[in-house]
């Protein structure tokens, strides 16, 4: 056995001693297998967030006639937050490349909002035909979504900002509340 590495690049042949002198069919295709599964999980992470999101946002009504509100409810940025990802995701995404929506490979969102592979021959099709274009598409529409999540969290987000701003709302009222106590206690002892 006789093998040849990048001769072809990428690819390893293997050519049996008895085959000299006889012709071969070689046939190499793509595996987008690894790129299938990454749109997968970037599909599943997004349809999580806007579960969480969703929950986190919502306002539900118990059976004792009292309501619920999730941490987020009433928060406008979150609720901006969770129409821009959609947005983001379901828009046009400026790039280079052939394909200016995720529905022009075969991903859109359903109408419970969540994002799927609708049309699983399109992404294959695109994946093989145009790898480059998908790719600069995925990237577009990732800067859009990158750029939403990163006003949100981080060290400098809007999270972080928050939670400052609590804590120093926190700080202050206890403050006041010692202040008060202080006050009290003198006319008390008086």
């Amino acid at each position: 056995n006789s093998n040849l590495t990048d001769v072809i690049t990428g690819v390893s042949l293997s050519l049996a001693a008895d085959s000299e002198g006889k012709t071969a069919t070689l046939t190499i295709s793509e595996d987008n297998s690894s790129p299938k599964t990454s749109i997968s999980n970037f599909i599943s992470a997004f349809n999580g967030l806007q579960t969480y999101l969703k929950a986190k946002l919502a306002t539900t009504k118990n059976e004792d006639g009292t309501y619920t509100r999730g941490t987020f409810a009433g928060e406008t940025n979150f609720r901006s937050l969770n129409l821009e990802l959609y947005t983001a995701v379901s828009s046009d995404a400026k790039n280079d490349g052939e394909y200016l929506s995720l529905m022009d490979i075969g991903i859109e969102l359903n109408d419970d909002m969540s994002l799927t592979i609708t049309d699983s021959s399109k992404l294959e099709e695109a994946l093989s035909g145009n790898y480059e274009d998908v790719e600069e598409l995925l990237n577009a529409v990732m800067t859009k979504v990158d750029a939403k999540l990163s006003y949100n969290v981080g060290d400098e987000g809007y999270v972080e900002r928050a939670i400052d701003d609590a804590d120093n709302r926190l700080e202050a009222l206890t403050t006041q509340i010692t202040t008060q106590k202080s006050r009290l206690s003198i006319r008390e002892n008086s």
